[in-house]
Protein backbone atom coordinates (compact mmCIF):
# COMPACT_ATOMS: atom_id res chain seq x y z
CA UNK A 1 0.00 0.00 0.00
CA UNK A 2 2.94 2.44 1.04
CA UNK A 3 3.99 2.23 -3.05
CA UNK A 4 0.63 3.47 -4.12
CA UNK A 5 0.76 6.72 -1.78
CA UNK A 6 3.63 8.92 -3.27
CA UNK A 7 4.68 12.07 -2.74
CA UNK A 8 3.91 13.95 -5.55
CA UNK A 9 5.39 17.84 -5.45
CA UNK A 10 1.39 19.51 -6.69
CA UNK A 11 -0.32 22.62 -4.66
CA UNK A 12 -2.91 20.60 -3.02
CA UNK A 13 -12.11 18.98 10.35
CA UNK A 14 -12.38 17.73 18.29
CA UNK A 15 -9.48 20.08 17.13
CA UNK A 16 -8.01 19.63 20.19
CA UNK A 17 -9.11 22.63 22.65
CA UNK A 18 -7.12 22.74 25.80
CA UNK A 19 -8.28 21.55 29.14
CA UNK A 20 -7.39 24.39 31.72
CA UNK A 21 -7.53 24.04 35.30
CA UNK A 22 -7.17 26.16 38.07
CA UNK A 23 -4.87 24.19 40.26
CA UNK A 24 -6.31 24.42 43.76
CA UNK A 25 -7.74 21.70 45.94
CA UNK A 26 -10.00 20.03 43.30
CA UNK A 27 -12.04 18.04 45.02
CA UNK A 28 -14.29 17.16 41.87
CA UNK A 29 -13.05 16.64 38.75
CA UNK A 30 -14.62 17.58 34.59
CA UNK A 31 -13.22 15.43 31.79
CA UNK A 32 -14.74 15.90 28.36
CA UNK A 33 -14.25 12.10 26.61
CA UNK A 34 -13.57 14.15 23.23
CA UNK A 35 -12.62 17.86 23.62
CA UNK A 36 -13.70 18.32 19.70
CA UNK A 37 -17.01 16.84 17.98
CA UNK A 38 -17.41 16.83 14.01
CA UNK A 39 -20.00 15.86 12.10
CA UNK A 40 -22.03 16.38 8.91
CA UNK A 41 -23.64 19.88 8.33
CA UNK A 42 -27.04 20.18 10.14
CA UNK A 43 -26.50 17.11 12.46
CA UNK A 44 -26.46 17.97 16.51
CA UNK A 45 -22.96 16.93 17.36
CA UNK A 46 -22.59 15.72 21.20
CA UNK A 47 -19.63 16.37 23.71
CA UNK A 48 -19.66 13.77 26.87
CA UNK A 49 -17.97 15.18 30.11
CA UNK A 50 -17.22 12.95 32.76
CA UNK A 51 -17.88 15.20 36.49
CA UNK A 52 -16.62 13.11 39.53
CA UNK A 53 -16.68 13.73 43.14
CA UNK A 54 -13.12 13.22 44.46
CA UNK A 55 -13.70 13.56 48.38
CA UNK A 56 -14.93 11.90 50.89
CA UNK A 57 -18.60 13.72 50.91
CA UNK A 58 -21.19 14.92 49.36
CA UNK A 59 -21.10 17.53 47.17
CA UNK A 60 -23.34 19.75 45.57
CA UNK A 61 -21.82 20.71 42.04
CA UNK A 62 -22.46 23.69 39.33
CA UNK A 63 -22.33 23.51 35.76
CA UNK A 64 -21.62 27.27 34.21
CA UNK A 65 -21.85 27.69 30.48
CA UNK A 66 -19.79 30.90 30.12
CA UNK A 67 -18.92 31.14 26.75
CA UNK A 68 -20.91 30.33 23.86
CA UNK A 69 -19.05 31.15 20.69
CA UNK A 70 -21.86 29.74 17.76
CA UNK A 71 -22.15 29.99 13.91
CA UNK A 72 -25.04 31.88 13.12
CA UNK A 73 -28.46 30.20 14.24
CA UNK A 74 -26.59 27.16 15.93
CA UNK A 75 -27.68 26.48 19.38
CA UNK A 76 -25.96 24.66 21.92
CA UNK A 77 -27.91 23.25 25.44
CA UNK A 78 -26.76 21.08 28.35
CA UNK A 79 -27.83 17.97 29.45
CA UNK A 80 -27.48 16.63 33.03
CA UNK A 81 -29.87 14.03 34.78
CA UNK A 82 -32.33 16.53 32.33
CA UNK A 83 -31.80 18.32 29.21
CA UNK A 84 -32.08 21.68 29.50
CA UNK A 85 -32.96 24.46 27.07
CA UNK A 86 -30.53 26.37 24.88
CA UNK A 87 -31.49 29.52 26.90
CA UNK A 88 -30.01 27.58 30.38
CA UNK A 89 -26.63 28.75 30.83
CA UNK A 90 -25.87 27.00 34.49
CA UNK A 91 -27.29 23.64 36.11
CA UNK A 92 -26.72 22.21 39.86
CA UNK A 93 -26.89 19.15 41.30
CA UNK A 94 -30.49 19.58 43.41
CA UNK A 95 -33.60 19.17 43.28
CA UNK A 96 -34.18 22.22 41.44
CA UNK A 97 -32.97 20.72 38.07
CA UNK A 98 -34.03 17.35 38.84
CA UNK A 99 -30.81 16.27 40.25
CA UNK A 100 -29.13 15.18 43.68
CA UNK A 101 -25.58 15.79 45.26
CA UNK A 102 -22.84 13.46 43.95
CA UNK A 103 -21.71 10.98 46.48
CA UNK A 104 -18.11 10.39 47.72
CA UNK A 105 -16.28 9.08 44.69
CA UNK A 106 -19.49 9.06 42.27
CA UNK A 107 -18.82 10.14 38.78
CA UNK A 108 -21.91 11.36 36.34
CA UNK A 109 -22.09 11.55 32.61
CA UNK A 110 -22.83 15.67 31.35
CA UNK A 111 -23.71 16.25 27.88
CA UNK A 112 -23.41 19.36 25.46
CA UNK A 113 -25.32 19.48 22.55
CA UNK A 114 -24.54 21.64 19.33
CA UNK A 115 -27.51 22.28 17.21
CA UNK A 116 -25.86 23.20 13.82
CA UNK A 117 -27.51 24.72 10.58
CA UNK A 118 -27.16 23.16 7.05
CA UNK A 119 -24.09 25.88 6.16
CA UNK A 120 -20.64 24.38 7.72
CA UNK A 121 -18.82 25.91 10.52
CA UNK A 122 -17.50 25.80 14.38
CA UNK A 123 -18.64 26.75 17.55
CA UNK A 124 -16.89 26.80 21.31
CA UNK A 125 -18.66 25.91 24.43
CA UNK A 126 -16.74 27.01 27.10
CA UNK A 127 -18.04 25.16 30.11
CA UNK A 128 -17.16 25.77 34.04
CA UNK A 129 -17.66 23.41 36.90
CA UNK A 130 -17.50 23.95 40.54
CA UNK A 131 -18.66 23.42 44.03
CA UNK A 132 -21.44 25.42 46.41
CA UNK A 133 -19.26 25.05 49.13
CA UNK A 134 -16.18 26.58 46.87
CA UNK A 135 -17.73 28.40 43.87
CA UNK A 136 -14.56 30.07 42.95
CA UNK A 137 -12.15 27.25 42.33
CA UNK A 138 -13.26 26.22 38.88
CA UNK A 139 -12.77 22.83 36.28
CA UNK A 140 -13.18 25.10 32.81
CA UNK A 141 -13.10 23.43 29.81
CA UNK A 142 -13.15 23.98 26.50
CA UNK A 143 -15.01 22.21 23.65
CA UNK A 144 -16.06 22.30 19.75
CA UNK A 145 -18.35 21.17 17.48
CA UNK A 146 -17.23 21.30 13.81
CA UNK A 147 -19.66 20.52 10.93
CA UNK A 148 -18.52 20.17 7.05
CA UNK A 149 -20.86 20.43 3.78
CA UNK A 150 -21.60 17.02 2.11
CA UNK A 151 -21.88 18.40 -1.09
CA UNK A 152 -19.19 17.99 -4.00
CA UNK A 153 -18.23 20.52 -6.74
CA UNK A 154 -19.46 19.90 -10.29
CA UNK A 155 -20.29 16.47 -9.49
CA UNK A 156 -23.12 14.62 -7.31
CA UNK A 157 -21.45 12.94 -4.76
CA UNK A 158 -23.45 9.82 -5.30
CA UNK A 159 -21.43 8.94 -8.13
CA UNK A 160 -18.47 8.77 -6.34
CA UNK A 161 -17.45 5.35 -4.46
CA UNK A 162 -15.00 7.71 -2.47
CA UNK A 163 -14.77 11.16 -1.35
CA UNK A 164 -11.87 12.73 0.34
CA UNK A 165 -12.42 16.25 2.41
CA UNK A 166 -10.07 18.75 3.08
CA UNK A 167 -8.57 18.53 6.21
CA UNK A 168 -10.15 21.27 8.89
CA UNK A 169 -8.41 22.77 10.48
CA UNK A 170 -6.07 24.12 7.71
CA UNK A 171 -3.68 25.44 8.95
CA UNK A 172 -3.71 23.94 12.17
CA UNK A 173 -1.98 23.33 15.24
CA UNK A 174 -1.83 20.83 17.53
CA UNK A 175 -4.69 18.80 15.73
CA UNK A 176 -6.88 18.68 12.61
CA UNK A 177 -9.81 16.20 10.92
CA UNK A 178 -9.81 14.12 7.70
CA UNK A 179 -12.88 13.05 6.95
CA UNK A 180 -14.14 10.80 3.79
CA UNK A 181 -16.85 8.96 2.33
CA UNK A 182 -17.54 5.50 1.01
CA UNK A 183 -20.55 4.54 -0.87
CA UNK A 184 -19.60 0.86 0.41
CA UNK A 185 -17.55 -1.16 2.21
CA UNK A 186 -14.24 -1.46 1.86
CA UNK A 187 -10.59 -0.84 2.83
CA UNK A 188 -9.37 2.14 3.82
CA UNK A 189 -5.56 3.77 3.97
CA UNK A 190 -5.17 7.10 4.70
CA UNK A 191 -0.93 8.10 5.25
CA UNK A 192 0.35 11.41 6.48
CA UNK A 193 3.48 11.78 4.67
CA UNK A 194 6.08 15.15 5.07
CA UNK A 195 7.28 17.47 2.08
CA UNK A 196 10.37 15.24 1.11
CA UNK A 197 8.03 12.33 0.70
CA UNK A 198 8.74 10.29 4.41
CA UNK A 199 5.93 8.89 5.70
CA UNK A 200 4.74 10.12 8.96
CA UNK A 201 2.47 7.58 10.17
CA UNK A 202 -0.84 5.53 8.67
CA UNK A 203 -3.96 7.08 10.19
CA UNK A 204 -6.28 4.05 9.09
CA UNK A 205 -5.81 0.87 7.86
CA UNK A 206 -8.85 -1.29 7.57
CA UNK A 207 -12.41 -2.25 6.68
CA UNK A 208 -14.88 0.58 6.64
CA UNK A 209 -18.57 0.55 6.28
CA UNK A 210 -20.80 2.99 3.86
CA UNK A 211 -21.06 6.63 5.16
CA UNK A 212 -18.88 9.69 6.27
CA UNK A 213 -15.97 9.04 8.83
CA UNK A 214 -13.44 11.25 9.97
CA UNK A 215 -9.61 10.51 12.29
CA UNK A 216 -8.00 13.30 14.00
CA UNK A 217 -4.35 13.86 13.68
CA UNK A 218 -2.02 15.43 16.17
CA UNK A 219 1.25 18.00 15.04
CA UNK A 220 2.46 17.59 18.72
CA UNK A 221 5.95 16.22 17.88
CA UNK A 222 6.27 18.05 14.06
CA UNK A 223 7.81 21.18 13.17
CA UNK A 224 5.97 23.48 11.40
CA UNK A 225 5.36 23.20 7.58
CA UNK A 226 4.10 21.53 4.09
CA UNK A 227 2.29 18.04 4.72
CA UNK A 228 0.49 15.73 2.64
CA UNK A 229 -2.33 13.27 2.77
CA UNK A 230 -2.86 10.55 0.80
CA UNK A 231 -5.60 8.13 0.71
CA UNK A 232 -6.27 4.91 -0.27
CA UNK A 233 -10.20 3.21 -1.14
CA UNK A 234 -10.26 0.52 -3.60
CA UNK A 235 -8.79 1.34 -6.83
CA UNK A 236 -8.78 5.03 -5.65
CA UNK A 237 -6.04 6.99 -4.45
CA UNK A 238 -6.46 10.89 -3.10
CA UNK A 239 -3.81 12.69 -2.19
CA UNK A 240 -4.17 16.18 -0.19
CA UNK A 241 -2.31 19.15 0.76
CA UNK A 242 -2.32 20.51 4.85
CA UNK A 243 0.20 22.66 6.55
CA UNK A 244 1.32 22.62 10.35
CA UNK A 245 1.63 26.43 12.21
CA UNK A 246 2.84 27.05 15.50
Amino acid sequence: MNSVCIYKKIGLIIIMIGLSLKLGAQTISFIPRDTVVFGEAGSELIVYIDLTNNSNEPQTVFIVRSIENLPQNWTSSLCFALCFAPSVDSVVTNQTYGSSPLQAGETREVSLHFFTTSKPGTGMVRLEAGTITDPNNRVIIEVEGSTISTSVEENDEKQFDFILHQNYPNPFNPSTIISYRLQKTGRVVIQIFDILGNEIKTLVDGIRSPGLHSVSFSSSDLPNGIYFYCAQAGDKVITKKMQIIK
